[in-house]
């Protein structure tokens, strides 16, 4: 969706859609870093597997 139609509000309820808009906006920006920060900075690698490794799996033999 990237157009809300306020053509039948006054303006200040146009400004105050836009200004909650911006707000909505501010806030899936820090969610999204904070995210980016929660997740742990393990690296990937492709090991060949068909289905999901999980730990227990993956040190079982130890």
């Amino acid at each position: 969706m990237d157009q809300v139609d306020v053509r039948d509000l006054p303006e200040e309820q146009a400004q105050m859609v836009q200004a909650f808009v911006d707000f909505l906006r501010t806030q899936m920006g820090k969610q999204a870093k904070q995210k980016k920060q929660d997740e742990a900075p393990f690296s990937v690698w492709n090991l060949g597997t068909k289905n999901h490794l999980s730990r227990t799996d993956i040190y079982e033999r130890i």
